[in-house]
């Protein structure tokens, strides 16, 4: 066990699925005993949007974006309302963006001062079917620790 461990922020990927909810409990477990700061964040790519509407069969319009921006937007509420209930210290950020999930997750977090992120092994973009590209992109590229839920 680390002596000097600090777990001060905690950025958690949030895209609905699955894997990302169990990561966001993860976290909270991790937030109590470190009493730390919690960052709910989603990252939402428009380029990526094309891969899950095309898994879907679904068309790709700004009507389905729209859904999609608010659904993500509903979710971070109903989780911050949540974390209030839960005396748990969590800000969420809906973080519209050019770039991949991984690279914005990273490039938040290192901004931000983050010290460790949990990411959900498998999200909802088409991309996440290949073994969990994302969380392993992450690992590789970010400066600080990150756990993996499956």
């Amino acid at each position: 066990m680390y002596k000097d461990l600090k777990i001060s922020k905690i950025l958690v990927g949030i895209d609905g699925s699955e894997f990302s909810l169990r990561a966001l409990e993860f976290s909270k477990n991790l937030s109590r005993k470190y009493n730390s700061q919690i960052i709910a964040f989603t990252a939402f790519n428009i380029p990526d949007m094309y891969k899950i509407f095309e898994k879907k069969e679904e068309d790709y319009n700004t009507i389905s974006i729209e859904k999609e921006i608010r659904k993500s937007k509903r979710l971070l509420s109903n989780i911050s309302k949540k974390a209030i209930e839960e005396g748990i210290n969590l800000k969420t950020i809906f973080y519209d963006t050019k770039l991949t999930p991984d690279l914005a997750i990273a490039e938040y977090a290192e901004s931000e001062g983050v010290n460790h992120i949990v990411i959900g092994f498998r999200g909802r973009s088409f991309e996440n079917i290949l073994i969990g590209n994302i969380a392993t992109s992450i690992v590789k590229i970010s400066k600080c620790s990150v756990t993996i839920i499956k």
